[in-house]
């Protein structure tokens, strides 16, 4: 998530980075995104420090980046499982958390970014931040945070399935095999500039593909019986908050 970010941020502002895999740091010098020494004391001040590490590492990563922390500072944190008391007890300074939970697509400018920060701090000034990630959403409290990261964190491998499983079946079939993802891949930006151009309902759009007594019809009734899709679904998202609580929990207790 942190290179999908980089990608966008580093086009429009002064980013600098920290970073010791030398593999990534080639990486990125390439691209000429600054680079930070931990290992010598650096006076440079920043608007925003971005938390975008796993949570495991991220005790032992608070001393690459404390010398640039001062009272007041706003720190983004893009970690998962890790609330504002948590963090702020580990970093022991009087500063300003923003949680952040953006999904893959941000680093295109086309993703859903969840985000809850404490009262005080200006949501203005974050939004010009995090707009050109895509859509922002402003939570009511930090706890929405684990649905937003089952829903719209998890959301583009939910898709990525579902394209999975229509490729399988298509394999099954036998149709052009060597055309499949070009076909999938058809599908998906044919259903994207479809929805663009036409802005009903999903349930008009789903009732002129189905025709009655039609094969389409045939496929939803199996799918919408006993609201079969839709409670597996369900269940598989609520699956996916109640980790991401369990994993809040492990951490804050820690």
């Amino acid at each position: 998530m942190g290179n999908q970010l980089l990608e966008k941020w580093s086009n429009e502002y002064d980013v600098s980075v920290i970073e010791e895999n030398v593999k990534v740091v080639k990486r990125l010098k390439k691209k000429k995104i600054n680079i930070l020494n931990i290992q010598k004391r650096n006076d440079k001040k920043f608007l925003y420090i971005v938390l975008c590490t796993k949570p495991d590492d991220f005790k032992n990563s608070i001393q690459k980046f404390k010398q640039y922390i001062q009272k007041g500072q706003k720190i983004i944190s893009v970690m998962a499982g890790l609330n504002i008391q948590y963090i702020k007890r580990l970093i022991k300074c009087d500063v300003n958390i923003i949680r952040m939970m953006p999904n893959l697509y941000c680093g295109v400018g086309q993703g859903v970014c969840g985000v809850f920060c404490e009262k005080h701090i200006e949501k203005k000034k974050i939004n010009s931040l995090l707009n050109n990630l895509g859509h922002v959403i402003w939570l009511n409290k930090e706890s929405d945070i684990d649905f937003i990261t089952a829903f719209f964190g998890g959301a583009p491998a939910y898709f990525f399935l579902f394209l999975e499983t229509l490729k399988k079946i298509l394999e099954r079939n036998k149709i052009t095999p060597s055309l499949e993802n070009i076909l999938i891949l058809k599908l998906l930006s044919g259903t994207s500039e479809y929805l663009r151009i036409n802005k009903s309902s999903f349930d008009k759009l789903i009732s002129k593909v189905a025709s009655k007594g039609g094969t389409t019809e045939e496929a939803l009734k199996f799918l919408n019986a006993e609201n079969r899709f839709y409670n597996l679904f369900e269940q598989a998202i609520d699956l996916a908050k109640d980790k991401s609580k369990i994993l809040s929990s492990k951490y804050t207790k820690n």
